[in-house]
């Protein structure tokens, strides 16, 4: 067998499928809507052996924490994301803690109305009651003292 020139063709990766290509337009649109720019690769500060013992510690905390955060998400998704949701969640807390103590107060005044609207219309209700119980008692008695004074 001699040796040819002519190179075997290296085996290629087919392009990517609809689904494929659909979803990484939708990704690719999804970070461009919330605004999402690439974290650059961190570095160690080249000062770092000159530094004082807490300031080389925290430069060795920063410098993990942006590894982890540049190993979770390089495109900067994860911190679009979650900027997005301190905005969303101040915009909705900020309302509900300076209106949710009014509106609380004005709940408990209502059922304290409607606590005291149930006893008067219970009243209300014994009284009537009471009345038509009077009536028919006043009218029993009418009858039984017309009935007695007739035999007589």
């Amino acid at each position: 067998m001699t040796p040819t020139n002519d190179s075997a063709p290296l085996a290629t990766t087919p392009p990517p499928g609809r689904i494929v290509r659909a979803t990484q337009s939708l990704a690719h649109g999804f970070r461009q809507m919330i605004g999402a720019q690439a974290i650059p690769t961190p570095s160690v500060d080249p000062q770092l052996v000159r530094l004082s013992v807490i300031e080389r510690s925290a430069e060795v905390v920063r410098y993990t924490l942006w590894r982890a955060e540049h190993w979770l998400s390089p495109g900067g998704t994860l911190r679009a994301v979650l900027r997005l949701s301190t905005k969303l969640a101040l915009l909705i807390g900020i309302p509900v803690l300076t209106i949710g103590p009014v509106v609380l107060l004005l709940l408990e005044g209502a059922a304290a109305a409607s606590a005291s609207l149930v006893a008067i219309a219970a009243n209300l209700a014994a009284m009537s009651i009471s009345l038509i119980a009077a009536v028919l008692g006043f009218a029993v008695l009418t009858a039984l003292l017309r009935t007695f004074l007739r035999r007589k």
